[in-house]
Parts: structure tokens; C-alpha cells; sequence
């Protein structure tokens, strides 16, 4: 067996392992609109890398509470808004407030600023419906179709208030969503 006959038994032999590598310019990069930016960062950066502080830790978020917070696409974020054909207004008005102000709002601030047109509150008596009804719709099939997915994380409240936080993936998107970038 000569040299060049061994090496091809040897490339026979060994599994060949492909990756996956897309090369972007910055120039091509500038041309692709908000969204797709957005799409291609969190496909490749989807989370935090290793040794980061979690999001909101001076808020008293830890690492694990945001194991299950889904990160969502612009175009997932647009079918959680769009088609859900029963989205209530409080909760659309909700979800801009997490675009502009986010990722990270204390539950006064968002009951103080989801007003209904008579200038009553969306949730007088807390965020219970907003936290259930995100994250039911989170979970459907046509947003993430994970059955542990949450919108929503929070650490420990005291006397029904305290902070709620969103991904940085799903903020970015918010804020495409509403056109704020």
C-alpha cells in the first residue's frame, strides 16, 4: 500500500464531522434589516456566555430563574403579539413598556402605566393575569411550543410587589417589534 492509498483507507476510516460556518461582512452585515440582525445575533449568542452575572442580580434575580425565560425571535415576538386574536389590551400595552423600558420593570410601574381609555388600571389587584396569560401563549405552538417556557421570571416579591424581567433577546425584539430601533 502506498502512502497515498493509505491516507485515503485512513479518511475512509474517520467520520467526517461538518460545521457549520456562514461568513458575514460588515457590509453585508449593515445591508440586513433590524430583524434579521437580531435573528442572526441570537442564533449565534443565544445566552450569556460562561462566568456572566445573571441579568438583574442587583434585583435579586439568580441564574436558575432564568433557565426557562424564553428568548424570543422578532418573528416570534410578532406572532405573540399579532396573532393572538384574543390579546388582551392591557397586555399589548404591557409588552411596549418592557420594549422601552426594559428588560427589567418593577410591577408598580407596570400596573401604574396600563391604563384602560377612562384611565382605570389594567390590574387593579396585581399581575397575575398578565404573568398567566403570557406565558400560556408563550407555550403554544406557534410561539416556542415548549411547555416549560415562561415570558416572565421574578425573584422573591414582598407583600405582592416586586420586579419581573424579560430575556435580552426578547427586549431586542420588543423593541424591533415596536419600532423603537
Amino acid at each position: 500500500m502506498n502512502a497515498a492509498t493509505e491516507c485515503e483507507s485512513a479518511a475512509a476510516a474517520t467520520p467526517i464531522r461538518r460545521r457549520s460556518m456562514m461568513i458575514v461582512t460588515s457590509e453585508a452585515y449593515n445591508k440586513l434589516s433590524e430583524r434579521t440582525k437580531a435573528e442572526l445575533l441570537s442564533a449565534v449568542f443565544g445566552s450569556e456566555g460562561p462566568g456572566q452575572r445573571p441579568l438583574g442580580e442587583e434585583f435579586g434575580f439568580s441564574a436558575k430563574q432564568w433557565e426557562d425565560v424564553a428568548r424570543l425571535s422578532p418573528g416570534q415576538v410578532e406572532r405573540l403579539i399579532d396573532e393572538a386574536t384574543s390579546l388582551y389590551e392591557g397586555t399589548r400595552m404591557a409588552l411596549q413598556l418592557f420594549a422601552e423600558h426594559g428588560p427589567i420593570l418593577h410591577s408598580t410601574f407596570i400596573k401604574n402605566h396600563c391604563l384602560d381609555p377612562n384611565g382605570n388600571k389594567y390590574w387593579p389587584d396585581g399581575l397575575d393575569k398578565f404573568q398567566g396569560g403570557t406565558t400560556r401563549r408563550v407555550r403554544s405552538p406557534d410561539v416556542t411550543g415548549d411547555k416549560h417556557a415562561m415570558l416572565l421570571t421574578w425573584p422573591e416579591w414582598k407583600n405582592g410587589e416586586g420586579y419581573y424581567g424579560i430575556s435580552p433577546e426578547t427586549h431586542r425584539s420588543l423593541r424591533i417589534y415596536f419600532n423603537l430601533d
